[in-house]
């Protein structure tokens, strides 16, 4: 069951490995979408809803969406941050030909939805400072997504860890 601030374990492989047949194996085995749609809201993540298991798309099309907002995003990162667990995040966002400042490391999880969205959420780090960053996109294609995320880090690279402020 729920507990706390995260799924009763299980949930360090899923952000690993991006693999929507383990994440709705976890979501099954703690209670199913109410016992989660439940955990969000008692822990204050008002915008975060889920209308179906990762990766059905019939669902999806059907009007039954996944959403959440950049709030509640930052909020779950924040939160793998301080249990010291945003290195579980190993999605390599240069592979989607996102440029990465030099300098930086960037442990990701992506997003890809119905109708062109592409979702990076991210924690930067020079080594001794972490920001997190996230960029959802809609009816973009990939590079067009990629292009956006570069630029949105390497303008919180520049503001948060060059100039430092």
């Amino acid at each position: 069951m729920w507990s706390g601030g995260s799924p009763a374990g299980g949930y360090q492989s899923v952000l690993s490995s991006m693999d929507n047949g383990k994440a709705n194996e976890l979501i099954d085995r703690d209670g199913g979408m109410d016992m989660l749609s439940s955990w969000l809201n008692a822990h204050d993540y008002d915008e975060t809803r889920f209308g179906h298991l990762y990766g059905d798309v019939n669902a999806s099309e059907n009007g039954y969406d996944n959403t959440t907002s950049s709030d509640d995003a930052a909020k779950m990162l924040t939160q793998l941050i301080t249990k010291g667990e945003d290195g579980l995040l190993n999605y390599n966002v240069a592979s989607d030909g996102v440029v990465v400042p030099d300098g930086a490391t960037v442990h990701a999880h992506r997003g890809m939805g119905v109708g062109d969205a592409y979702d990076y959420y991210m924690v930067v780090s020079n080594g001794s400072k972490k920001v997190v960053v996230v960029v959802f996109t809609e009816g973009q294609a990939k590079e067009q997504a990629a292009s956006l995320t570069s630029n949105v880090l390497k303008q919180v690279w520049q503001k948060m860890f060059v100039s430092g402020k």
